[in-house]
């Protein structure tokens, strides 16, 4: 489980903006991965997060460590592969969603894939892994945000809370630098041609 938070002197009951950010802070804290593992995954997309399959928590990873949650869906894949072992490895951050979460769950990822080849010998499914991260916020004073554009086995959510309407998800995407520069696109005019040209001749 997450750490619990210290405790906070609850503000008073017509402060309802405080109320609603010491509310969060407390459901991320302690309550947050205990909703993610015991809602359904349907009730969970209305939300706005989606997962897959089976839900194990707290999983034992050796000295790779502890992974919060590990979804698993065992699928007939549509990529013509056969059976596909579709897994997704959920970190929850009481903060700040950053880089150093990633290589966390990378590791995890990892551990997962080893143990299933390596000890499980499981060799008759296509392992497909993919990377959940849950938190508060998402850093953007890094390059961080622009894995989210390039990585298609990563998701990542940010959690927020509404006295009216619950829990919510948010899929962030769609990052770009505020004071954005981009070259003229005259010079590379040719070479969208060339490309073009090249995709009319292979389709025929």
């Amino acid at each position: 489980m997450l750490d619990c938070v210290r405790e906070v002197e609850c503000p008073a009951p017509h402060d309802s903006a405080d109320f609603g950010r010491t509310f969060f802070m407390n459901i991320l804290e302690v309550e947050l991965e205990d909703l993610v593992f015991n809602a359904p995954n349907q009730k969970l997309a209305q939300r706005g997060l989606r997962l897959i399959g089976e839900k194990l928590r707290q999983v034992n990873l050796g000295s790779y460590g502890i992974a919060d949650i590990v979804c698993i869906n065992p699928t007939w894949g549509s990529n013509g592969l056969g059976k596909t072992l579709e897994i997704q490895v959920v970190e929850l951050k009481k903060e700040v969603i950053n880089q150093q979460t990633l290589m966390q769950a990378a590791r995890y990822c990892n551990a997962i894939k080893r143990l299933l080849t390596e000890k499980l010998r499981i060799d008759s499914y296509c392992i497909d892994i993919s990377i959940v991260l849950i938190g508060k916020s998402i850093d953007t004073s890094s390059d961080f945000v622009y894995l989210l554009e390039f990585m298609p086995s990563l998701q990542v959510y940010t959690c927020s809370i509404d006295l009216d309407k619950g829990v919510r998800f948010k899929r962030e995407h769609g990052y770009f630098m505020t004071n954005e520069h981009l070259p003229s696109a005259k010079p590379y005019l040719g070479l969208y041609k060339s490309l073009y040209r090249s995709f009319l001749e292979n389709r025929s």
